[in-house]
């Protein structure tokens, strides 16, 4: 275990922050008194070392609350995380709990993602301007007129290299997996990003396998999924129980990167109670929610309680917003902020319960989007608790 790992309060523990320090012991004695020694053997026997499988965090658990070997969620990461045993009296070096007053009561920062597709089909521009905005993160969906995950390895590489000229890293594969049918299904229009929809079920998992390759080889920890379709209803096809996802799930877990999924109208899960169902089973596995506050209040659930509900999950936010159109159909797109979104009711729900998450400024403002960058991101960092880095 890390020497000064810190603890977050957590009704886990014991309410209180806690960081646990490495005690060295001096040279031919100890460094503790026999009252120090019979405290920290009782504290040592008293408490559960917990090391996330993901993230790599530890936390102390009592006995009471876990048994060695089970996974338990949520986690900082998303993923569960597994019990490593007792710290018992014949540790060679062990470890005093300490409390902890500052480090732990101060939240990691929340960051600003911009995606430069929004800008141009050339990834410059977009990445050009996140330097200008001091955004440090991409998200990469499309570029030179193409998907990601259809780009050879060296278009996808050279897309990496353009960032880090810049100082920027990727943040997250917006891919459109699972964003399809069947090809006798006839689906709605929908926009995929040069991405087919009518994909057979033998080439799907080619297309997983290649959407982890390159969140990969871009250094993205997140992939972005969907939840099929939705067509004629003898042929729509359901997320819960799809033997694909678990299976892609053992792919990006094996690969170190990590599955989220995104609410979308168009997709058989975007309304809360199917999302939790899925979320539910398949948390432990390794799946977050990509969550679209923009989509959630477009089926009407973009409310405190709901975000609350789903907010242990989330592991990556959309931002855009829109008005309704003048004439009464359909919708228009504008900054964030400026549109009927609730975000000033999400924000600090989302913040409160999941602190550092990455937001990232999707505007779909086809007129002026590098205005409508800039102002959503002046936006997000008056609005998020604590400022967006």
């Amino acid at each position: 275990m890390p020497s000064g790992t810190a603890f977050a309060p957590d009704a886990s523990t014991c309410g209180r922050g806690w960081r646990l320090t490495r005690v060295r012991r001096r040279t031919g004695r100890s460094a503790f008194s026999s009252r120090q020694h019979r405290l920290l053997d009782t504290l040592i026997c008293s408490w559960r070392i917990a090391r996330c499988w993901r993230c790599r965090l530890t936390r102390v658990f009592t006995p009471a609350l876990t048994k060695q070997g089970e996974r338990l969620s949520p986690w900082p990461c998303g993923r569960g995380y597994r019990v490593a045993g007792y710290w018992r009296r014949e540790v060679s070096r062990p470890y005093l709990l300490l409390k902890e007053k500052t480090a732990v009561d101060k939240m990691p920062a929340s960051r600003l993602v911009l995606n430069p597709d929004e800008l141009n089909s050339d990834p410059v521009p977009g990445m050009d301007l996140a330097v200008k905005l001091g955004i440090g993160q991409l998200e990469i969906r499309s570029a030179e007129g193409a998907n990601a995950v259809t780009l050879p390895d060296d278009r996808v590489r050279y897309l990496r290299t353009l960032a880090e000229e810049r100082g920027l890293k990727v943040a997250a594969l917006a891919s459109p997996l699972w964003k399809w049918c069947r090809p006798e299904a006839t689906p709605e229009r929908v926009d995929t990003f040069g991405f087919p929809t009518q994909v057979p079920p033998e080439a799907r998992l080619g297309w997983i396998e290649r959407a982890i390759e390159a969140a990969v080889i871009l250094g993205a920890p997140v992939v972005r999924v969907f939840s099929h379709l939705r067509v004629e209803p003898e042929l729509t096809e359901q997320l819960l129980g799809d033997l694909l996802l678990a299976k892609a799930l053992d792919l990006a877990n094996s690969a170190g990167v990590r599955l989220l999924l995104e609410n979308e109208p168009v997709c058989t899960v975007a309304h809360a109670e199917s999302l939790l169902e899925v979320l539910d089973r398949y948390h432990g596995q390794g799946l977050g929610l990509w969550l679209d506050v923009a989509n959630l209040h477009e089926v009407g659930q973009a409310t405190g309680e709901v975000v609350s509900s789903l907010a242990p999950y989330v592991g990556y936010v959309h931002v855009k917003d829109y008005r309704p159109a003048a004439d009464g159909g359909g919708r228009v797109f504008c900054p964030a902020g400026e549109g009927v979104v609730p975000y000033g009711q999400v924000l600090p729900l989302l913040h409160a319960a999941q602190p550092g998450l990455p937001y990232a400024l999707e505007t779909h403002v086809r007129d002026t989007p590098a205005d409508a960058l800039t102002s959503g991101a002046a936006f997000l960092r008056s609005a998020v608790t604590g400022g967006v880095a």
